[in-house]
């Protein structure tokens, strides 16, 4: 998810002293969740948003969005706080229309809140950034070792994402001096995964959330008897762990070279 500011951090402190969503928490909870898979055309380059919408808690058909909507979702899906709900929510803000709307494949619009370098998305200038690519997501789980999904594997896959990036011609990925929002974003999509499901992602969880574009029954039964619980300071927390982690990661070109030839 998203287009990051500063602002992303200190406006949504103020809504603290809000009320939360309760009406469309409610309609969310009474609404079925059945998983029904979307068609590719009407969804985002996000997985998570795309699970949302595939299990009906964000519309199914991908339009119609508001920002209360999406918190709403967040917060009954995945039991998030408020003030992290209110972060995520925060971000789709360069794509909200002037009616406070948006739909799932306005994600897509490159550099507002979709960037090069995704774990599992082609680039931009590749002429495809939202649809799943499975060779890209079996890299993914070499940069684990088969399993399970780890700080330290994301922190590899981050390395080795920026560089195959740099190698393909396309620059070195999004950095901090070109971007500071941007890269903001791209940090914290990295490490959001170690948010919704914890630092020890089973490959069973991950495959069914990137190839299905499904969240695991336990993960929402868990969402919704209290025991999971996402926040803004352990998403902090994540993000400190994996940065730290990726200055100390080698990979080579030769590495690089072996992944590429799957797209």
């Amino acid at each position: 998810m998203g287009g990051f500011t500063w602002s992303n951090i200190f406006t949504p402190i103020l809504h603290l002293f809000l009320p939360k969503p309760s009406a469309e928490i409610q309609a969310i909870q009474e609404a079925d969740h059945t998983y029904i898979r979307g068609h590719e055309s009407k969804r985002s380059p996000c997985p998570f948003l795309n699970s949302l919408a595939n299990q009906n808690y964000l519309p199914r058909d991908g339009r119609n969005i508001t920002r209360a909507k999406l918190k709403a979702a967040l917060i009954a899906a995945g039991n998030s706080t408020p003030l992290f709900a209110e972060v995520l929510t925060s971000i789709v803000k360069p794509v909200t229309r002037k009616d406070g709307t948006f739909t799932l494949v306005d994600l897509r619009r490159h550099n507002a809140i979709e960037h090069d370098a995704s774990f599992t998305r082609l680039g931009f200038r590749q002429g495809n950034n939202y649809t799943f690519q499975p060779a890209m997501f079996q890299a993914m789980l070499v940069d684990a070792h088969g399993g399970p999904i780890t700080p330290e594997s994301i922190a590899r896959t981050r390395v080795r994402r920026d560089k195959e990036e740099k190698l393909a011609g396309h620059g070195a990925g999004v950095t901090f001096w070109r971007n500071p929002s941007l890269w903001i974003t791209m940090w914290s999509q990295t490490c959001i995964l170690l948010q919704t499901f914890g630092r020890r992602i089973s490959v069973e969880d991950i495959t069914v959330f990137y190839e299905e574009e499904s969240l695991p029954e336990w993960w929402l039964k868990d969402a919704s008897m209290g025991k999971r619980r996402m926040t803004f300071l352990g998403q902090l927390r994540d993000i400190a762990d994996v940065f730290w982690r990726h200055l100390f990661v080698k990979v080579s070109e030769a590495e690089l070279m072996n992944q590429l030839k799957g797209w």
